[in-house]
């Protein structure tokens, strides 16, 4: 009986009629939040096996469209489009690395004041000391592998600017449920971590201190969700 409800359950989630309204998204909760992420990724998951099935087909997108129903995979929103075309990201400020804000701090408010979150800064630089591990550490046979750690790495960096923002906080909730996929990846790292090292003890040490430092981030991103909930805005976040 718990089988059929799962399925039920799962069959009406994945309903083209019962996706999210993304316009109200400012009154979600963190459970809606949640359960809209989670049909993003069924969605896309969707997507990805019918573009491996028919992506060499004339008009692929268009026909991948007319079965998955209209799921925003090929058309920009008209205001975001426009604020796309307006601003220019190679102008000669920025090849140059010169702006007239050059040396202003960065304040909740800022587009990019997720960069400045101490939670953030730690989970980069474990990706970026993983880059190093893949080019010059993992045994050719494990590149593969490697690469599988980069993208978790990669999501896990995705999810922490879009939980951390600008900020503000303004949505807590969609912050919250961001960081608990945060935490997800991060835990998924550190079982690929644990099963490595038992299979190839020659990476354990190196292995093991990859994982102090994401067991500390692990840590630092708890301390942030519960701020999400309390409404806080400390400086871990």
């Amino acid at each position: 009986m718990h089988g059929t409800d799962t399925a039920e359950v799962h069959r009406k989630f994945v309903d083209d009629r019962n996706q999210p309204d993304w316009n109200k998204s400012e009154q979600w909760t963190e459970f809606q939040w949640e359960q809209a992420l989670k049909y993003s990724d069924h969605s896309a998951a969707r997507y990805f096996r019918m573009l491996d099935r028919f992506g060499d087909l004339p008009d692929a997108e268009e026909l991948i469209a007319a079965s998955l129903g209209d799921l925003g995979f090929f058309e920009l929103d008209d205001e975001f489009a426009e604020d796309w075309a307006e601003e220019d990201e190679f102008d000669e400020d920025a090849e140059s690395g010169t702006s007239d804000d050059d040396g202003d701090p960065i304040v909740p408010g800022d587009a990019m004041y997720f960069e400045t979150s101490l939670v953030y800064k730690r989970a980069r630089q474990i990706s970026l000391g993983w880059c190093n591990i893949e080019a010059s550490v993992l045994a050719k046979e494990d590149h593969m592998w490697g690469l599988v750690i980069l993208l978790h790495l990669g999501r896990l960096l995705s999810y922490l600017a879009l939980s951390i923002g600008d900020g503000t906080f303004d949505r807590a909730a969609a912050s919250i449920a961001f960081g608990k996929r945060s935490l997800s990846q991060i835990n998924t790292i550190l079982g690929e971590l644990q099963g490595k090292s038992q299979e190839s003890p020659k990476y354990a040490g190196m292995f093991n201190l990859v994982s102090e430092h994401l067991l500390e981030t692990h840590d630092m991103l708890v301390a942030h969700i519960e701020n999400c909930r309390r409404g806080d805005d400390d400086e871990v976040a």
